[in-house]
């Protein structure tokens, strides 16, 4: 992400940077959105069309745009409480959210805790990131230089049958 991105993420009303730091350090970000199916059809890499069918009856949809955090402080619940300060925000925006989770090997991801939050996995998205690591000229860190070959699971949780507050 370049700071010019990060930057409008800041200024976006639709849109929460949530930070998580300790003396001065940042040891973990989420960034989540609320979008409407058009800026869903832009922030997923994936068919259009097949995103109409899914998410086409929503006006709005909660979309966690990305999450990490630093490898010193892995398995010690920073993912699980971003993922709940950003479920916190999101639920009061939209009655759905959805989330590309990154497939890596060997590695922490973010799987497990939308699973067993109740997400439901819909879609496997082979060279998810391809075309965007082409296009920003991207090192992936699994992958190295462009193209980054990453796979990625879309998933999508129903927060409640009540309109958004």
């Amino acid at each position: 992400m370049t700071s010019i991105e990060l930057k409008n993420y800041l200024k976006d009303p639709f849109t929460k940077v949530i930070l998580k730091t300790q003396n001065n350090l940042l040891y973990g970000f989420s960034i989540v959105q609320r979008l409407d199916l058009i800026q869903l059809k832009k922030a997923l890499f994936i068919d259009p069309n097949w995103i109409e069918i899914e998410f086409g009856s929503l006006q709005t949809i909660g979309y966690r745009k990305m999450i990490s955090v630093d490898k010193e402080f892995e398995g010690q619940g920073v993912a699980s409480r971003l993922y709940q300060d950003g479920t916190n925000w999101l639920s009061e925006k939209s009655n759905v959210i959805c989330s590309a989770v990154w497939i890596k090997k060997g590695e922490f991801t973010f799987e497990p805790i939308l699973k067993k939050n109740g997400f439901e996995a819909l879609k496997t998205v082979n060279n998810y990131w391809k075309g965007d690591s082409l296009k920003r000229n991207f090192n992936c860190p699994v992958c190295g230089e462009p193209p980054c070959l990453c796979d990625a699971i879309i998933y999508k949780k129903i927060i409640t049958d009540l309109p958004p507050k």
